[in-house]
C-alpha cells in the first residue's frame, strides 16, 4: 500500500497544523500574560481587567500586578471613608487592626514583580482595616494603613 499526496494536499495538511500551533500559542500567551503599572490612575490602570474589576473607582496612585488567570496584587492611595465605602459594597467585613508594636504585615505588590522596586517584606500596618478570606480556591487580602492612606489588595485564584 502506497500513500499519494498531492502539492494542494500537503500544503493544507501543513496549514492546518500551523493554524493549531498559533492558536496553541495564542492560548497559553493569554493565560500566563502579565500586567504592570505603576503611579497610575483608576482610569490609566482599569484598561487591566483585573484592576477595573475589583479596585475602587477612588484609588489613586496605583501600583499593581496581575496575571490574566487571576492574580492581582495591587496598592493605591484611598481616603479612609472611601476605603470603608468600598469594602462595604464588596462585602468585606473589615475589622480595625489594633496599633502593634512589630505591625500586621500584608501582601504587597512589590514583593514578586522583577521591574519595580523590591522591599525585603510585605506592608507593615500599625493602624487600620483589614480584611482576610481564604476558602479554598481563593485568598483575598483587603487591608488599609492609616498612617499612609493607602489600601492594599491582593486576590489569588
Amino acid at each position: 500500500m502506497r500513500f499519494q499526496f498531492t502539492l494542494a494536499t500537503l500544503l493544507r495538511g501543513v496549514t492546518v497544523v500551523a493554524l493549531l500551533l498559533a492558536l496553541v500559542r495564542i492560548c497559553y500567551w493569554n493565560w500566563l500574560q502579565e500586567f504592570e503599572g505603576q503611579n497610575e490612575t483608576f482610569e490609566r490602570a482599569s484598561r487591566c481587567a483585573l484592576v477595573g474589576k475589583f479596585l475602587p473607582r477612588q484609588a489613586k496612585q496605583i501600583n499593581y500586578w496581575a496575571r490574566a488567570e487571576g492574580l492581582i496584587m495591587a496598592n493605591f492611595a484611598i481616603s479612609e471613608d472611601d476605603f470603608l465605602r468600598w469594602a462595604a459594597q464588596e462585602g468585606s467585613s473589615v475589622e480595625q487592626i489594633e496599633p502593634l508594636a512589630a505591625g500586621t504585615t500584608v501582601p504587597n505588590i512589590y514583593q514578586r514583580t522583577p521591574t519595580l522596586r523590591r522591599p525585603k517584606r510585605g506592608a507593615k500596618i500599625k493602624s487600620g482595616y483589614l480584611f482576610r478570606e481564604d476558602d479554598g480556591d481563593t485568598i483575598q487580602v483587603v487591608a488599609f494603613d492609616r498612617d499612609q492612606e493607602r489600601g492594599y489588595f491582593t486576590l489569588v485564584r
